[in-house]
């Protein structure tokens, strides 16, 4: 089983076929007769399918989904045409800390056909099912008219299941008492760090202050996005059969 675990991890890492293992375990047999792992070696297109989708596919999302939920996280999705399938297709990345630098890592994909918001938010919902969304800082898209309503309805569905009104609420409190104090009208922002007198004053708002936290790691364009789109475009492969 090693053996062909390892040989579908080569398969996929130089993007190669499926269909290009067809008769790799009487090959293997030929070119050494002396071995007994050939013997036992099948690794045929739909075995290496197999492997690859219900096998290390499952075991490498469960890795990364586990990184991501210690720490916040940024999403980010773009919709191309898929040339083989001829449909619509949604691919999900995920942007977070990871040992003490940035990664941006593949999530997932949804093939879709002519779709609306909600059908869009329907399909990422299937792709970040198992994320935490608490700790989602913010959403990276493009521009359509249908990715701004689908944001829309994400954050309305977001703040109803994560806390959204209570957040609003420490706001207010906030501005009402906090932002008229002595200290906060005098705060002198060319001598001291902004991000550690809110810690500060907001210690009282614990909701609102793990709000800001997330606001002040954003990113303030989208560059870094698209860069990342167009390196993972080159790496991955469609490989459908």
């Amino acid at each position: 089983m090693k053996a062909e675990v390892l040989w579908t991890l080569n398969t996929i890492a130089k993007h190669q076929s499926y269909n290009g293992n067809e008769g790799i375990s009487e090959l293997f047999k030929c070119m050494f007769p002396d071995s007994n792992i050939p013997k036992t070696f099948t690794c045929g297109p739909d075995k290496t399918a197999y492997i690859a989708k219900f096998g290390l596919a499952i075991h490498i999302k469960e890795e990364l989904v586990s990184k991501v939920n210690k720490l916040p996280f940024v999403l980010m999705f773009d919709e191309s045409l898929n040339e083989t399938t001829k449909n619509k297709q949604l691919d999900v990345h995920v942007c977070f800390w990871n040992e003490g630098q940035v990664q941006s890592r593949y999530l997932g994909s949804q093939l879709m056909g002519h779709s609306t918001a909600q059908d869009l938010l329907s399909h990422l919902k299937e792709c970040m099912d198992r994320l935490n969304l608490r700790d989602l800082v913010s959403i990276s898209m493009d521009g359509p008219s249908v990715n701004w309503k689908l944001f829309d309805l994400f954050q309305k569905d977001h703040a109803e299941q994560y806390g959204g009104d209570v957040i609003l609420q420490h706001f207010d409190s906030f501005l009402s008492l906090e932002s008229r104090s002595e200290d906060f009208l005098s705060f002198p922002p060319m001598q001291k760090r902004l991000d550690i007198f809110l810690r500060s004053a907001m210690e009282p708002y614990p909701e609102l202050w793990g709000f800001c936290k997330k606001l002040l790691i954003l990113s303030h364009g989208q560059a870094t996005v698209e860069r990342g789109f167009s390196i993972n475009k080159e790496v991955e492969s469609d490989n459908i059969q």
